[in-house]
Order: C-alpha cells, then sequence, then structure tokens
C-alpha cells in the first residue's frame, strides 16, 4: 500500500510538472506570447423548423483582437450568398459538436494546476478550458474570454437581443464525473475501509461523493471546474477502479445542438 501511495504522488507531482503551474507567484499559468492571437466569437441559435423534425442555425460572428472586437455580420442557413467568415463557423463547430476539446490549443499555455480553480465567471472557465485543452483554464484566456464577452455583450447587445441569451454551452459537465470500483474494491469502501483514492480526491478538491446503491456507482462532485475527459483518465489509473467517465451536461436542443458561443482562434 505505501508502494502504491508513493507512486501516486510521484504521477501526481509530474502531472503538475508537465502544464503550467499555478502557484501562488504573480501572473499564475502565464507564459508571454510574441502576439495576441485573434479570437472569433460565434454566438449559434438553433432554430426549428416548423411542421418537421429539423432545424437550422443562426450565427452573429465578431473577431476580436488586442486592437478591440467588430461585429462582421449575421447570416441564417437557407439564405443566399454565405459570408466568408462561414469557413470559420465551419471549422469550430466540427471540433464543438464533436465534443473536442482542446481544439484550440495554440491559444497559450496550458494550465494543469488545481489552484486555478474555480474561477468567478463559469462560462468564461469553461470555455477556456475547451478552447486551451489543459485541465484547468489558463488565467489569461480566461480573463480575455470574459472581457470580450462581456464587451461584446455590453456594446451590441442592445440592438441585438439574442447575445444576451446565448452562452457557452459545455457538452460535459466541467465538476462531475463518474466510476465503479473493482468487487474487492467495493467491499472496502462499504466497510470504511477504501482509501486509493484520497490523494486524488484531495489533489483535486473533491466536495462530495454519491453513491447510486443499485449499480454500485460513485459520482464525484469537484469544487472546481476541470476537462473531465482527462480528470476520468487519471481516475481510471488507479488499478482499483473498473471504469471512470465524463458526465453528459444535458444541455441539449430539442431540434439539435445547444445554442451556444464558440470561441475560435483566428490567426
Amino acid at each position: 500500500m505505501q508502494c502504491r501511495s508513493r507512486a501516486l504522488l510521484l504521477a501526481l507531482a509530474l502531472f503538475v510538472f508537465l502544464g503550467v503551474s499555478c502557484g501562488s507567484e504573480s501572473r499564475r499559468c502565464i507564459e508571454p506570447e510574441p502576439s495576441r492571437p485573434g479570437i472569433a466569437y460565434i454566438f449559434r441559435d438553433v432554430m426549428g423548423v416548423p411542421g418537421s423534425d429539423m432545424y437550422i442555425y443562426s450565427y452573429w460572428y465578431f473577431e476580436c483582437r488586442s486592437s478591440g472586437c467588430s461585429y462582421l455580420g449575421h447570416w441564417t442557413e437557407g439564405q443566399a450568398e454565405p459570408p466568408t467568415w462561414l469557413a470559420t463557423v465551419r471549422e469550430a463547430q466540427v471540433c464543438y459538436n464533436g465534443w473536442n476539446w482542446g481544439c484550440g490549443d495554440t491559444l497559450g499555455p496550458q494550465c494543469n494546476d488545481p489552484d486555478c480553480t474555480p474561477r468567478e465567471n463559469q462560462e468564461a472557465e469553461e470555455a477556456s478550458i475547451w478552447l486551451a485543452g489543459g485541465m484547468v483554464a489558463p488565467p489569461e484566456l480566461y480573463d480575455r474570454i470574459r472581457q470580450d464577452l462581456a464587451f461584446i455583450r455590453a456594446s451590441y447587445g442592445d440592438s441585438i437581443p439574442e447575445l444576451r441569451d446565448i452562452h457557452f454551452t459545455p457538452y460535459l459537465h466541467s465538476n462531475v464525473i463518474n466510476l465503479e470500483l473493482m468487487s474487492e474494491a467495493v467491499a472496502r469502501f462499504n466497510n470504511g475501509e477504501f482509501h486509493d483514492l484520497d490523494s486524488l480526491n484531495a489533489h483535486f478538491k473533491v466536495s462530495q461523493i454519491r453513491v447510486d446503491k443499485a449499480s454500485s456507482m460513485l459520482t464525484f462532485f469537484f469544487d472546481g471546474r476541470y476537462d473531465t475527459i482527462q480528470l476520468s483518465k487519471i481516475y481510471w489509473d488507479t488499478p482499483s477502479v473498473l471504469w471512470a467517465e465524463s458526465v453528459p451536461a444535458g444541455g441539449g436542443h430539442p431540434y439539435g445542438g445547444p445554442m451556444t458561443v464558440i470561441p475560435w482562434p483566428t490567426d
């Protein structure tokens, strides 16, 4: 048991080292960048087609750079003369609709330290996790997305009220995973003698564990927000864990993919 605990602690140390550290030093999780890349913000609404199960998307497209944010236009599927920026929309949607976290991982450093989470603005934090590809949101990217979205809604929300109702919607919960233990571990868990996950639970700030007695499934709730695809893989690597997986957020729309705002690199 001591050897396993030491191995687990060593794995955690390597995990934090390989990502950008988020210690108490100033400007945590931030590395200097030669230039600030542009980010597109694609506000997507979903509309059902009357008399059918079909749906269409409607988009409002913005680009933000160091000089500020610009509104490039609105387009609804089926309209003539698609705009040039629709190619960027298609690229971003392939990533978003495919549940692929980290598709824009060229946007700054990845951050893997739980000290960086949770942040005040849930939308900006979850969008940053999705875009950057690390375990948690890099603070610099988080701050930028939070500020850009606030500026867009404050500047254009009166003329485009939909912008205030459309928010980044993750397909997966950022603070919950499910897992099941091996049969031998289940017996130890039921007897209060299971401690194989204590180090992981402390490191990732588990706030609650809920037991489904009918299936022996355990649901872990975390104080912070994470890429739970990566997080569940870390828990699954524990020998006494049979499986671990992310939990769908259930933010879908009756006609198709959810309304959402998708941040996407433009440079």
